[in-house]
C-alpha cells in the first residue's frame, strides 16, 4: 500500500521549494524537521532561529554529554547507566547523543541512521554546540555521530577500547553531514 506524498517542507522567502542544497541529506520533499519534545509534539519541518530555550536545551545537552567523558565505549549501549557496571548501560556513539538530547527534554532516534533524517541540515561553517556531526559511511548511511561542544570541538564514544571523550573538530572533508534538532 502506498503512502500519501509527503508535502515539501516550508521555504524561507525567496527561496523555492526545489531550491534544496547539493550536500543536503535529507531527500527532496521529505520532513526537515523530526526530533520530538518530551513534552510536546513535533515543531515545524522549517529551520527557525535559536531561542532562548533551544540554545538552553542545546547547552544541557552538551553538558550531559560532557558528564560522560572518560566512561568506556560500549556498542550497543543504551547509555542509561554510563558510571555504572554494566557494559550494556554505557554509551555507543548514537546513545550517547540521544541520552545527551534526552535529559534535554529532546527525543531522537537510536541510531545514526535514524539521527541523519533528525532536524535538518546546517552547514559546516555555521554549527552551534549542540549539532550533530556524522562521519564514515555516507551521508544517509553515516556509521558515527558525535556532538559539537563549541570552540571547534566534539563530545563523542569514539569506537571499542576507547572511552568517551572531546577532542578537536577534524577539518578535512571527512564531515558528511551536520544536523541541528533543536
Amino acid at each position: 500500500m502506498l503512502k500519501p506524498a509527503t508535502p515539501p517542507a516550508p521555504t524561507k522567502p525567496g527561496r523555492s521549494a526545489s531550491a534544496q542544497p547539493a550536500h543536503d541529506p535529507v531527500p527532496q520533499g521529505a520532513p526537515r524537521h523530526t526530533a520530538r519534545t518530551a513534552h510536546r509534539p513535533a515543531r515545524s519541518t522549517a529551520p527557525h532561529r535559536a531561542t532562548t530555550t533551544s540554545v538552553s536545551q542545546a547547552q544541557r545537552a552538551v553538558r550531559w554529554a560532557l558528564g560522560q567523558v572518560g566512561t568506556p565505549y560500549q556498542w550497543g549501549g543504551a547509555c542509561t547507566r554510563p558510571h555504572g557496571d554494566d557494559p550494556m548501560g554505557r554509551c555507543d556513539c548514537s546513545s550517547l547523543v540521544q541520552q545527551a538530547y534526552r535529559s534535554a527534554g529532546i527525543l531522537l532516534g537510536r541510531t545514526t541512521y535514524a539521527q541523519v533524517q533528525e532536524g535538518w541540515a546546517v552547514p559546516l561553517a555555521a554549527l552551534r554546540p549542540g549539532d550533530l556531526l556524522f562521519y564514515e559511511g555516507s551521508a544517509t548511511r553515516p556509521e558515527h555521530v558525535a556532538m559539537y561542544t563549541g570552540d571547534g570541538k566534539v563530545v563523542q564514544a569514539p569506537r571499542p577500547g576507547r572511552a568517551v571523550d572531546e577532542v578537536a573538530l577534524a577539518w578535512n572533508g571527512t564531515v558528511l553531514a551536520v544536523r541541528r534538532v533543536i
